[in-house]
């Protein structure tokens, strides 16, 4: 049956170059299209090292319920095994975070920070980190009061 359900898929690549722009094929999974549909709380995890770093940012900005953010130095993982380090106590964070919502446990955890990150120390360029070197910083809310974009080009005069 799981040779049959192969065949029958075809290479992810089809769906990319068939559809290289944000696209409704994109849009149609994408919870940025309405933040309004999520209604639960979320607690949103990722890693610099992911290839979706902004991700964690942009949801607890655009989400209006409850909701906490943590980013790490890891990849793509799971936080307990995160690659580079270092990793953290994930299991018993997201414990807390289900005892308080399902249960009805007040474990503080909402009482905490919004959102927390690895604040990254600078390191010259290698293909492999086993850890980076850091501190955790929190921000009370996201985004902070005061936090205002700006453009950045890499030659003079380029958005003028």
């Amino acid at each position: 049956m799981w040779l049959a359900r192969l065949e029958k898929t075809p290479p992810y690549i089809e769906a990319w170059l068939n559809h290289q722009r944000r696209d409704a094929y994109w849009k149609h999974g994408s919870v940025c299209e309405d933040f309004s549909a999520i209604t639960i709380p979320v607690y949103a995890v990722g890693g610099w090292a992911d290839g979706y770093p902004n991700a964690i940012p942009r949801l607890l900005a655009g989400l209006a319920g409850p909701r906490k953010g943590l980013i790490g130095p890891w990849a793509h993982n799971f936080p307990e095994e995160g690659s580079p380090g270092p990793a953290i106590g994930f299991l018993q964070e997201s414990l807390r975070w289900w005892d308080y919502w399902l249960k009805g446990i007040n474990t503080g955890i909402m009482a905490e920070p919004m959102l927390r990150c690895w604040l990254q120390e600078s390191q010259p360029p290698r293909t492999y980190y086993t850890e980076r070197p850091g501190r955790w910083v929190s921000e009370p809310g996201w985004p902070p009061p005061g936090l205002k974009p700006q453009t950045y080009f890499l030659n003079a005069g380029a958005g003028r």
